[in-house]
């Protein structure tokens, strides 16, 4: 995920969506270090409608991991 800033999303419904690094409202590194080291990590997101389909997008992370204020990374 980190050297090419995406990834997917699994919803709780089972549904994979694509989000791209610049969709996170956090620190993206620390996302993919926790998710390398084997973490489950909780995310929110909207499902927002893209030219390839509906992809995650406004992701802020939810289960206590490190985030910043919008606009702040």
């Amino acid at each position: 995920m980190e050297e090419k800033h995406f990834g997917f999303i699994r919803s709780q419904e089972g549904v994979e969506y694509f989000f791209h690094s610049s969709d996170f409202n956090g620190h993206f590194n620390d996302l993919v270090d926790d998710v390398n080291s084997g973490q489950q990590v909780e995310v929110e997101f909207n499902v927002v409608p893209s030219q390839k389909g509906p992809r995650a997008g406004d992701v802020v992370r939810t289960d206590g991991g490190i985030t910043y204020p919008t606009g702040s990374v």
